[in-house]
Order: structure tokens, then sequence, then C-alpha cells
């Protein structure tokens, strides 16, 4: 995303032909997997060149264009629903960036409908 250098971008870590039981992965919480693979920001780098533009110069405010889809018009407590969700879910795009970036979903409720 572009949000921090390459030096602080941890190892990604995948899991290939995953195996679990509803019983295993809901109940147990386990899974199992065949393969751990690793990945380093550098194998990344050395595929695909290094990010343009890079963290100093990147995209950190985001607008989203939210769509609420349906065959009735909403009342006023479900636009109230929808946009606190879509509140919610800015305060948790920061929170997930570390403050670094942020997201705009606008006021649903006052939106054109």
């Amino acid at each position: 995303m572009g949000l921090i250098p390459p030096e602080q971008v941890e190892d990604i870590i995948l899991f290939k032909n995953i195996e679990a039981t509803a019983k295993d992965f809901m109940v147990d919480t386990k899974w199992y997997a065949k393969e751990k693979i690793i990945v380093k920001i550098s194998d990344i780098i050395d595929k695909l060149g290094p990010r343009v533009p890079n963290e100093l110069n990147s995209q950190k405010s985001f607008n989203i264009l939210t769509l609420i889809i349906t065959d009735k018009d909403l009342t006023d407590e479900e636009w109230e629903y929808y946009d606190s969700q879509a509140k919610g879910f800015e305060k948790d795009f920061t929170w997930a960036t570390y403050g670094k970036a942020k997201v705009d979903l606008g006021n649903l409720k006052d939106s054109i409908r």
C-alpha cells in the first residue's frame, strides 16, 4: 500500500493445501497445511521492482463510493445503521493503518438517494 518503507515490511506467511473440518476450525480452532511459504519484501522487489510512488509520496487519503442497492426506500433508522457502519469502517481503516492513512465513505444519510 506504500505506507511504510520496505525495511519495515514484515515477511508474508502463506499456507498451501489447507485442510480442516468444521469442528477442527470452529470448535478446536485448528487447521492443517501441507506447505508453509515465506515471502520477503526483497522477493517482491526483486520480481516487480521498487514501489512507485514510494512511502513518502504514496496516497494516504482515499474516498470510497458506497452504494446501497435496494428495491425499497430505506427508513431513517436503516440509513442511520448503514451510516454508522460506514463511519465504523473509516475508524477501523485508520486503526489498521496505524493512523498512516484514512478513508472517507461520506455521510450516507445525507447523500443523494
